[in-house]
């Protein structure tokens, strides 16, 4: 049977209250002689008392424990292809326990899940704070549950409507009107893959962000094929486009091109995004100060590397990315 408090206080002839104050080094308004804690002290050894540490976090509601909720979907997860979990779960890990912060992992399939596991963690004070991506037209209730938490939270993309701490990064497609025109297209959309579904998205966006857009159908898609430049986010959404038009540029985070696929190589700020992720919540659990400002955007404003384009193609301006935070209050 576990030794309690208690029982070290039935010992001792004290209150349990007295016996934590002792044993957490407690010396506020409860006081006690030098006597009394040599006392506790030997009365715990001898019983064989041991802390219970998750009951100490969910008393002090303070844990160095960081829950990163990612939608996601059982397949992706087991066989390894869930390319948004690739790039943030491991780095994000690795620079939080740099912060000397532990990680625990909290995957959710939509907004109810989600919710109801905030509520467990919070709940039970297992986490001192969150980090979650959101799912598209589909944060209207998360983001004011978050907004309540007294503790740290960070959003990984950005819910328009609302005004919290959250961080983004923006693909740059300023060469894309050059190339469409070049071409002699009436359009160009980028073409990515949501909860395994293809949207795409018209150029340019909305507020700079693909999520304040509308996304198109693949039927209007198909019957204005000839006259639309489609841009797909990475090589899966590529090969899952229903045909794969005449008019396609890949943006890769890699050099894995299929031979003949134009495509720019281009690291949109997901480095950047995750540490700024880690440095805010590592301040903010330290100091207990929110950060400001409440949206931060990691836009680079140049591409890297243009592949198979034809010379003439090639957009007039510097090869070398930069990227450069972006403040919205």
């Amino acid at each position: 049977m576990r030794v309690t408090l208690k029982d070290v206080a039935e010992k001792c002839h004290v209150s349990a209250t007295l016996v934590s104050a002792v044993l957490n080094n407690r010396h506020g308004k409860v006081r006690y002689t030098g006597e009394t804690r040599e006392q506790i002290l030997a009365a715990a050894k001898e019983l064989g008392y041991q802390p219970n540490i998750v009951a100490r976090t969910m008393a002090s509601r303070r844990s160095p424990v960081v829950g990163v909720m990612l939608a996601t979907d059982s397949i992706g997860i087991a066989d390894g292809n869930f390319a948004y979990f690739n790039q943030i779960f491991p780095t994000l890990t690795e620079l939080l326990n740099e912060k000397g912060l532990e990680v625990l992992f909290v995957p959710f399939r939509n907004e109810k899940e989600q919710l109801a596991k905030l509520a467990r963690l919070t709940g039970a004070g297992l986490v001192g704070s969150i980090i979650t991506n959101i799912i598209s037209d589909s944060y209207q209730e998360i983001v004011p549950e978050l907004q309540k938490l007294a503790m740290p939270y960070m959003i990984l993309g950005n819910p328009q409507e609302f005004d919290c701490h959250c961080v983004y990064t923006a693909f740059d497609f300023s060469w894309s009107s050059n190339f469409t025109k070049h071409r002699k297209l009436k359009k160009s959309v980028m073409v990515t893959s949501i909860d395994g579904e293809i949207n795409y998205y018209q150029l340019p966006f909305q507020d700079d962000y693909f999520w304040a857009s509308q996304p198109l159908n693949w039927d209007f898609c198909r019957e204005n094929v000839d006259e639309i430049l489609f841009i797909c986010t990475d090589l899966s959404v590529l090969h899952a486009l229903p045909q794969l038009p005449e008019n396609v540029i890949l943006i890769s985070k890699d050099h894995l091109i299929p031979p003949g696929i134009p495509a720019v190589i281009c690291h949109p700020g997901y480095q950047e995004r995750l540490k700024y992720t880690a440095e805010t919540i590592s301040s903010w659990l330290s100091t207990g100060q929110a950060p400001l400002p409440h949206k931060v955007c990691l836009k680079p404003q140049n591409v890297s590397e243009f592949i198979n384009f034809a010379p003439e193609e090639l957009p007039d301006f510097g090869l070398k990315q930069q990227c450069v935070k972006n403040i919205v209050s």
